[in-house]
């Protein structure tokens, strides 16, 4: 009975292995999406495709979530991923017209750990790879803030939303996924015209001034109506969305990180936000 059993999992993983690679991902965002997640980070292995250490969203194929990734894929052993944690997968690329960064999740979770672990620990290795982990993300963060000039906007202006007939003009979406730090940003709580509250942000980058931003940062959710949150030099994951909603596509504040250097802080997201 057990050599059936061991020949069933077998069987299990090699299936999960034909249907995509084995990869690691520090997770920069966790963000709310159809009552799941949507999941970005940094990429840490070379699949063989040339995005090792890219920006990535990891995604599902269920097309009535958008592909938002339920929490019982990010659970292992009762730990659900959170930012700053290193997880792994077997994935698989799978771009979508509006998203070409998404990686389809294979299998279950296969391991967790937290950057926060790997600085307490007691272990020379877990420390020699928090540094270079750490040295790795600030590199990442520093060449996507050199390549863009004064002119540079996020999603190509600095409206809130990209109506289709500008896509049509603008061609193939090239990332739809941007790490920026923001000069100044404030996030505040208000009511839509459906009655339902939102999370909002205004923000400058590159001298340029953007308003009342969507943010699916859950981290902000809490807020109070008339509770308004700011921060300076704040890095920030922004996410463009895969669908249209009432005729346009929305750009998204995914997560606030906080200060540059916050993978070297005990902070997990935001402790660079400061209330008003």
């Amino acid at each position: 009975m057990n050599n059936i059993n061991a020949n069933i999992d077998n069987v299990n993983v090699d299936s999960v292995k034909q249907q995509g690679q084995r990869c690691k991902f520090l997770i920069l965002a966790c963000s709310a999406k159809n009552q799941n997640y949507c999941i970005a980070g940094l990429k840490l292995d070379d699949l063989g495709d040339g995005s090792k250490y890219s920006l990535v969203r990891l995604v599902t194929d269920d097309q009535q979530t958008d592909g938002a990734v339920p929490s019982e894929l990010l659970t292992i052993e009762g730990k659900q991923t959170q930012i700053g944690d290193i997880v792994e997968y077997y994935v698989k690329q799978y771009p979508l017209p509006h998203q070409p960064e998404n990686y389809l999740i294979c299998s279950d979770l296969i391991s967790i750990k937290s950057t926060r672990e790997l600085r307490d620990s007691t272990s020379p290795e877990d420390h020699e790879e928090y540094d270079k982990l750490g040295n790795l993300f600030r590199k990442k963060v520093k060449e996507l803030c050199d390549s863009d000039d004064d002119d540079s906007v996020i999603f190509y202006d600095t409206d809130r939303t990209i109506l289709p007939q500008l896509l049509q003009l603008i061609g193939p979406v090239k990332n739809s996924i941007e790490l920026r730090v923001v000069e100044k940003i404030r996030v505040y709580k208000t009511i839509n015209s459906a009655g339902h509250y939102k999370v909002r942000a205004d923000f400058t980058y590159k001298g340029k001034e953007y308003s009342s931003i969507s943010v699916t940062d859950p981290h902000f959710f809490d807020m109070d109506i008339n509770q308004i949150k700011e921060g300076t030099n704040c890095l920030v994951l922004f996410s463009f969305a895969n669908q249209e909603f009432f005729g346009a596509y929305y750009k998204l504040v995914a997560s606030i990180l906080g200060e540059f250097s916050w993978l070297k802080s005990d902070s997990s997201v935001s402790e660079d936000v400061s209330e008003e």
